[in-house]
């Protein structure tokens, strides 16, 4: 009887410590809840109607709704926020955008190379969509550098709480 006893209490303090690193986490990950993400129990990424992603942050109306073109994105523009990185931060937005409007100007100038007759005309349109083409590839490996460098800052901040649970054996 003593020792079930002993080895419910065990259990209980297991849980206990089990519970507290729940709540050191808490702030650290990010998990699925109805349809959206919730990030630091802080933010909320959900898809919106055209298929875009909306980054909003708990309990602050006036904070601005920012809007990003894939969930990848989103997720690392929290994080840096999250993490004091406004900068990087302000950069992922700026860089987001920018490949909207390269993506639009691919579009347009595409549209105007295949109806273009006059040779001129092409060469100009084949010369302006390499060009695009060149600058989109730079904004993707810009944007693409600071998301695995917020990929590295969560890996991080994840490792801060759970190393030295795993040293109590948890």
């Amino acid at each position: 009887m003593k020792g079930s006893k002993v080895l419910k209490d065990g259990e209980k303090l297991k849980q206990l410590l089990k519970d507290e690193l729940i709540k050191e986490l808490r702030h650290v990950y990010i998990k699925y809840d109805n349809k959206e993400l919730v990030l630091f129990n802080d933010y909320r990424v959900k898809r919106t109607k055209d298929g875009r992603y909306e980054v909003t942050k708990n309990f602050f109306d006036d904070y601005p709704v920012q809007v990003f073109n894939n969930v990848r994105t989103a997720v690392s523009y929290a994080v840096l926020h999250k993490n004091g990185k406004r900068e990087d931060a302000k950069k992922i937005v700026y860089l987001d955008t920018h490949l909207d409007t390269l993506e639009l100007e691919i579009k347009i100038h595409t549209n105007i190379y295949h109806k273009a007759t006059d040779m001129d005309k092409k060469g100009i349109y084949l010369t302006k969509l390499q060009t695009d083409y060149i600058k989109k590839k730079q904004v993707l490996q810009e944007l693409n550098s600071i998301i695995n460098s917020s990929k590295q800052q969560q890996r991080n901040l994840f490792q801060k709480y759970v190393k030295p649970r795993q040293k109590d054996g948890l």
